[in-house]
This record gives structure tokens, sequence and C-alpha cells, in this order.
């Protein structure tokens, strides 16, 4: 389908430097076409057109577009709006020679060139006048070399880069090459700013002819859109339906551990609000500060606490410290799961201490 599109977008597309020549492929290739036809698509050399980098004091769009289609309705006057700054708006104005051939879209190679460039870049583009380019917001700001400015670094300069910025230089054979490729990249905008309808006698040929390569890509492009949409809208919900029954599940054991969670920080808030009178609450409080509980047990005289944290043997060395436990040691080896260590602590409490301490 991609090939397809590529090969109908060359078809359309010309050069002009002084002739017509027709992109066949990734080279040029020599074409018949007279000056007088009125062509889908030509990109001009810079010779055969003025470029201009125009400021106005109006930062409303609608208001700008009015000023703009009244200074330069002609035909030969093509221009964009590059960048809007400090309350003035700059316009790329290009007036093409009379030799320039008529076509739907009128391309400046300054425009298109600049469309890939970074911020703070110039590329020359080599031909038997060379041509220094750079790129201004959307826009573009370009000169033929000339005796006072006939280098790229020069040329940076001069519009103001400083001393920071990249040089780069293309070739006039691979700019010519790479023209289908570059259209493909460009911009909507910029493209649209170089379309301007031809003044001509209209009869139903004219219109099919303007028509039918047009309606063939936009078919094209959304048949090409639409089967990859179905693919990946059914691809998307038949993993929908496989997991479904794993997500629910997945759901619900998260569902239940986020209750167990939020019971056991309420009772942990509730122990550090209240001091604790009875002894065996008092390991119990040391085991929350490690980690979470998952159950207290009374088995023949001993607690056994069954939980998680970080680290079972700190927890350990902590409950023995505390003077009501007598002894305090592990009932069954630890295991770690999802990073935590489960573990099971039995220990002693020791009644014949007394433990002075009421709510506060």
């Amino acid at each position: 389908m991609m090939t397809y599109f590529t090969k109908l977008l060359r078809s359309l597309i010309y050069y002009f430097d002084g002739e017509i020549t027709k992109i066949a492929s990734n080279d040029y290739v020599n074409n018949s076409k007279s000056a007088s036809d009125i062509l889908p698509c030509l990109v001009v050399n810079r010779r055969y057109y003025s470029e201009e980098l125009v400021s106005f004091p109006i930062t409303e769009m609608a208001q700008l577009q009015k000023v703009l289609k009244l200074r330069y309705s002609q035909e030969n006057y093509s221009f964009f709006i590059a960048k809007v700054e400090d309350s003035v708006t700059w316009v790329n104005v290009w007036q093409f020679h009379d030799t320039v051939p008529l076509a739907h879209f009128r391309i400046p190679e300054s425009l298109l060139v600049a469309q890939a460039l970074n911020e703070k870049a110039v590329v020359t583009l080599e031909n038997e006048t060379n041509c220094f380019i750079a790129k201004v917001g959307t826009g573009c700001q370009s000169t033929l070399s000339t005796r006072l400015i006939n280098k790229s670094d020069i040329f940076a300069t001069s519009i103001g880069f400083g001393s920071e910025f990249e040089l780069s230089t293309i070739s006039h054979q691979e700019f010519v090459g790479s023209i289908p490729s570059r259209l493909q990249k460009m911009k909507l905008k910029a493209a649209l700013s170089c379309f301007k309808p031809v003044r001509t006698a209209i009869t139903s040929n004219t219109i099919i002819s303007y028509f039918t390569y047009p309606v063939a890509l936009i078919l094209a492009y959304y048949l090409f859109l639409s089967a990859y949409l179905f693919s990946s809208n059914y691809s998307v919900n038949y993993e929908l339906e496989e997991y479904t029954d794993s997500i629910s599940e997945a759901l619900s054991e998260q569902s239940k551990y986020d209750d167990r969670k939020s019971r056991l920080n309420d009772l942990k808030s509730l122990f550090e609000q209240y001091q604790l009178t009875y002894k065996m609450w008092h390991p119990i409080e040391q085991a929350l500060q490690f980690g979470e509980l998952k159950s207290i047990r009374n088995v023949q005289g001993r607690t056994v606490i069954r939980g998680s944290t970080e680290s079972a043997v700190l927890l350990l060395e902590a409950l023995a410290k505390l003077p009501q436990v007598l002894e305090a040691k592990f009932d069954s080896p630890t295991r770690t799961v999802r990073g935590k260590e489960q573990y099971v602590i039995g220990i002693i409490i020791d009644n014949s201490i007394t433990v002075s301490k009421g709510a506060s």
C-alpha cells in the first residue's frame, strides 16, 4: 500500500530550475512538458523566486489573513506565517518569476528544505549558485550566495544565530532525489500555503483530471487506515477476552487485600492514640511497627504472631528485648513472598511484671 502511495506521489511531482524535470524515482529524469501546462505539484529552484521575511504588528490570525490576501493576491505570490513573537507576526512571502510554470502547488525549495531543519541549523544547498537556508519558526530564511554572503557561517551570523549553530551541506542531486520523501514529511499548513488555484478555463475533463489523483490518494489512505484500525481493534478485543477472568480475579484479590490493610491501619492508628495496659499488646504493637499482621493466636499459654515484614530477624530481636517478653522464637522457618519475609513467631509473656500505664 505505501509503495503504491509513494509511486503515485512521485508521478505528480515536478522540479523547475530553468527546465521542467519530472521526479520519476530517486534520480530525476527530464520531461518534455512545456511551461504552458498546468502541473500538479512543482518544486521551484531558489534562483526563480524572491523571498522575504516580513513582519506585521498583528497577532490576530483572522485579521492578518485578510491583510495578506489583499496584499499578495496576485498569482505569482505565496505566503506562509512563520512565527509569532513579541506581538509581531513574521510571514514568509515568495514571488515567483514569470518563467515559472503554472502549478496547483508551487513549493519554494527553501521552505521544503527548512521543514527538516533544527533550530539554529544552516544548510548549504549546492548548485550553480549555492543557496543558504535556515529554519525560522515553522518557516524559513534563505539567500543565494553573493560576494558579501558566500559562506554558510556568514549567513548564520547575518540572520542573528550568534556563535553557536549547526552547518551541513546537501548536493543538488541528493536534494532532487529526496523531494518525494521531504514532501511526505512536510507539515500540512506549510503545504497548503503553497496551493493557489490556477485561473483557467474549466471543463469537465479538467475537473476530472484535477481530482482523480487526490481522490485516489485519499481513498487509498482511508482504506489502508480502516483496515489497520479494524485489525488492531480485533486484536485488542481478542486479548481482552483472554485476560478477562485473570483481571477479575486479580481485582477481587486486590479488593480483599485493601480491606485487610485498611483494618490493620485502623488498628495501628488506635495503638498510636492510646498507651497500652494489657501486656500482650506491647509485642503486638512492636510487630505492627515492623510490618503487617495476619493473625494472633494463643496456643498453650504462648502468643503466636503470624505476619510479614522486611526483616523477620530484626523483629524477633526487638520482641526479645521487651521487658514483658520472657521468650521469643520462630515457630517455623521464614519464607520470602513478593519481597517480604513471612514469619510465625511464638512469644511467652511474663505476667509477673506490672505495667503502670493508663489511657492518655
